[in-house]
C-alpha cells in the first residue's frame, strides 16, 4: 500500500514537472513568435556598401533576428548573399577574394580571348568603340555591359539558382531597381536573383542598363536607396537601417563639370533617401557608417568599409540589444537558415538562345559540352569569355534550368544593339624637336555574321605616315572556327627614307597586294597561316638623287608562312606571357616573282614581373637570305621603344635588327577601381640598326637608344606621353593612344 502511494505521489509529481516545462516552453515559443519582426534595409553606395557586411557581424555576435530584407545595388549584393544562406564571415570572405579588375571589365582575361580577338588589340587597344547599324552611327549605352560582372553574380548564387520566389530563401528578400521609362521603382520579389541583383546596381552611364520584361532597368538608388518603404511593405515592425550614401561635395570641391554633374544627381538621391527617411518610427534604429574617403567607386578598397560598419553597429548597441534573443531561440532561428552547396547538376542539354544555327552551334563546339556532362562553371565561363572577345555580342547569358527531373543550361547572347559593324581606332603621333612631326591615325571596322556560318569582314584605313587600306574577309570552316580561310586586299603608301655615308633620298613606295591564307587556330593562343600574295609594287624617288642600284619597279608572287603565338595577360601593360610572330615569305619566280631570295620576319616580346614593377625583353630580326631587291620589303625602324628618338619609320634598311628591354612600374596603389585611370612610369633602353647588305651588319654599327615615358590605363584604352633619345643627339616626344610596346603593320 505505501509503495503504491509512493509510486502515485512521484507520478503526480512527474505530471507537474513535464507540465510545467511545456507551459514553459509553450510560453517561450509564443514570445518568441510574438515578437516584432525585423527588417534589414541595406542602402545603395559602391564600393562603400561594404559596410553592411560588418554590421551583420555585429548583428550576428548580439543574436538579433533578420526576417527580412531590402537592398539597393550594393545593399542588394550583400543581402541577397545573407538570404542566401551565407553568414557576415563568409561574405567578408567572398569579398575579399573578388578579382574586382575582372569583374569590373568586360572582355575578362586576356589569356581566354580568341587568337583574332588577340591579333586586333594588340594594336587597337581602346576599350571604347562605336558602331554602325542601318547606315547610322550608335554608341554603347555604358561604359561597361557588365559581362564579367554578371558571371561573377551567377557564381555567387550558383546554389540558390533553383529558387525562384525570393520569399522562399533562408530570408525573405527585396532588390530595388529603377524603371528608366517610369522614373519609378522596380521591386524584385522573384525571378532570377542574379538578374535581380545586377539591375539594381546598374549604375547608369557605367554599367548598360538591363533590359527586363519590356522594361529598362538601372541602379535602385536613383529612386529608392534606402528601401525602408519596401521592407515594411514586406512586415517589418522594426527596421535597422545601414544608410552608405557618399556625402555631397564641398563648396570648394565643385571645381569641375564631372564634380557638378555628380553633385546634381547626388543631390537628388539624397533629397529622397533623407524624405523616406523622416518616416521612420521610434523603434527603428539608423546606422549611419563613417567610411572616411572611400569613393563609391574603389571596389578593390571595399573590404576596408568592414570594420567600419562594424564599429558603427556597435555605437548603436544599446537600441540592437532590446531585438536580441536568447542563445537557444536564436540557434534556432538560425537553425534552418544555412543553405548546403548542392553538387553540379548534370545537364542534359545546352539551350543557345539566338536566331543564328552557326552561332548555336559554334557555341556547343566551344565549349565542349556532352551529354550527360557535369556543370562545370569555371569551364563554362571561359568559354562564354571566349565567345564574347569576337566582338558580336553585348552580353552573353546563362541559366540552370531544371526541368523536371532533367536539367538544361540555357545561353542566351545578345547581339550588340550598335552593331553590326564596329569602329574602332588607335593614334601615334611623335615630334623631333626640329620641325618635323609625323603621326598615323588607324581604324578598324569589323562586322559580324557576314553569312550563317560565322563570316567576318574586317576593313583598316591608315592616314599619316602609312597611308593605305587593308579588307580581310575571314571565314571559319568548322564550327569551334579553329579554321578558317581569310583572302584579303591590300593597298599602302609610304615615304622611305633611304640615307648613305654622302646622300639621302626620300622614296615613295605605293604596292597593292592579293592575299589568301587558310590556317588553325590552336585553342586561343596560338596561330598558323599558310598563305600566297600576288601583287605588284612601284618605288619611286622623290627627294635627292637616286643612290640604289636596284629594281624598283616589280611583281609580287610569294608563298607565306606564319605562326603567332599570344599569350600576354595584357596587350597593354603586360605582366605575364609571350609574344611570338614569326614569318618567311618565299618568292615564286614561275609565277612571275622578280625577287627570288626569301624574306623573315621575327618579333619576340617577354614580360617579367618583378614585384610592382615589370621588364620587358623585346628581339627583332627582320631580312632576307640575299642583296638582290632592296625594296623587297619595307623595312624600318624609328619610333618609340623601336630605337626612340627617331622618328616612327625614320630608318630604312634592307636588313633590320632590335633589342630591347623596357620597364614599366604602376604608382600609386595596385588597386584597381571601376572608373580609375591607373597610373604607370617607365623606360626602355635599345640596341639596334639598319643595313643595305649584310656584310654591313656588325656590332659596331648598332645605335643605341632609349625612353622615359607616363602612361595611364584610362577606361577608353592605354594613353602614353614619352620622350626618346638615340645617339647622335636624336631625339623626339610622343603621344600613343593603344598600346605602347605594338609592332606597326610591317606594310
Amino acid at each position: 500500500m505505501v509503495n503504491k502511494n509512493k509510486l502515485q505521489q512521484l507520478a503526480t509529481k512527474a505530471i507537474k514537472i513535464i507540465f510545467s516545462l511545456f507551459l514553459f516552453l509553450s510560453l517561450s515559443q509564443s514570445a518568441w513568435a510574438d515578437r516584432p519582426k525585423v527588417g534589414l534595409v541595406l542602402g545603395g553606395g559602391g564600393a562603400r556598401g561594404a559596410a553592411h557586411v560588418g554590421v551583420l557581424k555585429v548583428l550576428e555576435r548580439e543574436q538579433i533576428p533578420i526576417d527580412y530584407i531590402a537592398g539597393t545595388s550594393m545593399g542588394a549584393v550583400v543581402g541577397a548573399l545573407y538570404a542566401s544562406g551565407n553568414s557576415a564571415v563568409e561574405i567578408e570572405e567572398i569579398l575579399r577574394g573578388i578579382d574586382w579588375q575582372r569583374a569590373l571589365s568586360d572582355k575578362g582575361p586576356r589569356s581566354e580571348h580568341s587568337i583574332s580577338s588577340k591579333k586586333n588589340d594588340v594594336e587597337f587597344a581602346i576599350s571604347f568603340e562605336a558602331g554602325i547599324r542601318d547606315g547610322k552611327i550608335g554608341f554603347p549605352t555604358g561604359l561597361l555591359q557588365g559581362q564579367q560582372l554578371e558571371l561573377l553574380l551567377r557564381r555567387l548564387f550558383a546554389d540558390v539558382s533553383h529558387i525562384k520566389n525570393f520569399d522562399e530563401l533562408s530570408i525573405p528578400f527585396r532588390a530595388v531597381a529603377t524603371n528608366l521609362a517610369t522614373m519609378k521603382p522596380m521591386i524584385f520579389d522573384s525571378g532570377d536573383l542574379s538578374t535581380a541583383v545586377r539591375a539594381s546596381m546598374s549604375v547608369p552611364g557605367a554599367f548598360e542598363p538591363v533590359h527586363y520584361n519590356d522594361m529598362v532597368l538601372v541602379d535602385g538608388g536613383i529612386v529608392d536607396n534606402v528601401p525602408a518603404d519596401v521592407a515594411r511593405e514586406m512586415g517589418a515592425d522594426i527596421l535597422i537601417i545601414v544608410d552608405v550614401r557618399t556625402p555631397l561635395f564641398s563648396a570648394a570641391e565643385l571645381n569641375s563639370i564631372g564634380a557638378v554633374l555628380n553633385q546634381v544627381i547626388n543631390g537628388l538621391m539624397t533629397a529622397e533617401t533623407d524624405r523616406e527617411l523622416s518616416n521612420l518610427g521610434p523603434d527603428d534604429i539608423l546606422i549611419y557608417p563613417d567610411l572616411r574617403d572611400l569613393s563609391s567607386a574603389d571596389f578593390p578598397r571595399s573590404p576596408e568599409a568592414i570594420a567600419w560598419g562594424e564599429e558603427a553597429a556597435v555605437g548603436h548597441l544599446a537600441q540592437l540589444k532590446t531585438l536580441r534573443l536568447p542563445a537557444a531561440d536564436y540557434a534556432a532561428h538560425e537553425s534552418g537558415r544555412a543553405i548546403a552547396a548542392t553538387a553540379p547538376p548534370q545537364i542534359n542539354q545546352i539551350n543557345v538562345g539566338h536566331e543564328s544555327i552557326d552561332t548555336q552551334n559554334t557555341v556547343a563546339a566551344l565549349l565542349g559540352w556532352q551529354e550527360d556532362q557535369p556543370l562545370d562553371i569555371e569551364r563554362l565561363e571561359s568559354g562564354i569569355t571566349e565567345i564574347y572577345s569576337d566582338g558580336r555580342h553585348s552580353k552573353i547569358q546563362y541559366e540552370v534550368v531544371p526541368n523536371g527531373d532533367i536539367t538544361d543550361l540555357d545561353i542566351n547572347l545578345t547581339d550588340k544593339s550598335w552593331g553590326p559593324t564596329v569602329v574602332e581606332a588607335a593614334l601615334r603621333v611623335s615630334d623631333n624637336f626640329d620641325g618635323d612631326s609625323n603621326f598615323l591615325l588607324s581604324v578598324e571596322t569589323l562586322t559580324n555574321h557576314i553569312n550563317s556560318r560565322g563570316g567576318k569582314w574586317i576593313n583598316r584605313a591608315r592616314l599619316g605616315i602609312r597611308t593605305g587600306i587593308f579588307s580581310e574577309f575571314y571565314q571559319p570552316l568548322s564550327a569551334n572556327h579553329r579554321n578558317f580561310i581569310a583572302p584579303s586586299l591590300e593597298y599602302t603608301a609610304r615615304n622611305v627614307n633611304v640615307t648613305s655615308t654622302t646622300d639621302q633620298t626620300i622614296w615613295r613606295d605605293q604596292r597593292g597586294i592579293f592575299a589568301i591564307d587558310v590556317g588553325h587556330a590552336f585553342g586561343n593562343h596560338a596561330e598558323i597561316r599558310l598563305g600566297y600574295e600576288l601583287g605588284h609594287a612601284d618605288t619611286r624617288i622623290i627627294v635627292g638623287d637616286t643612290i640604289i642600284d636596284s629594281a624598283t619597279n616589280f611583281t609580287i608572287s610569294q608563298l607565306t608562312l606564319e605562326y603567332l603565338r599570344d599569350t600576354l595577360d595584357d596587350s597593354a601593360f603586360p605582366k605575364t606571357g609571350l609574344f611570338f610572330d614569326a614569318k618567311i615569305n618565299h618568292p615564286l619566280e614561275s609565277l612571275g616573282a622578280d625577287a627570288n631570295s626569301p624574306a623573315y620576319f621575327l618579333d619576340i616580346y617577354k614580360p617579367v614581373s618583378v614585384g610592382r614593377g615589370t621588364f620587358l625583353f623585346g628581339l627583332s630580326a627582320n631580312g632576307a637570305t640575299d642583296d638582290d631587291l632592296i625594296f623587297q620589303e619595307i623595312l624600318s625602324l624609328g619610333g618609340i621603344t623601336r630605337l626612340s628618338g627617331y622618328q616612327p619609320d625614320e630608318l630604312f634598311g634592307r636588313y633590320t635588327g632590335l633589342a630591347s628591354i623596357g620597364y614599366y612600374r604602376r604608382m600609386g596603389s595596385d588597386k584597381d577601381s571601376l572608373l580609375g585611370t591607373p597610373v604607370y612610369i617607365g623606360g626602355s633602353i635599345e640596341a639596334g640598326g639598319v643595313w643595305f647588305t649584310r656584310d654591313d651588319i656588325s656590332t659596331d654599327s648598332l645605335q643605341m637608344a632609349g625612353s622615359i615615358f607616363a602612361g595611364i590605363d584610362s577606361p577608353i584604352g592605354p594613353i602614353y606621353f614619352a620622350y626618346g633619345h638615340a645617339e647622335g643627339g636624336v631625339n623626339s616626344i610622343y603621344l600613343n593612344v593603344g598600346s605602347l610596346f605594338r609592332r606597326l603593320p610591317r606594310r
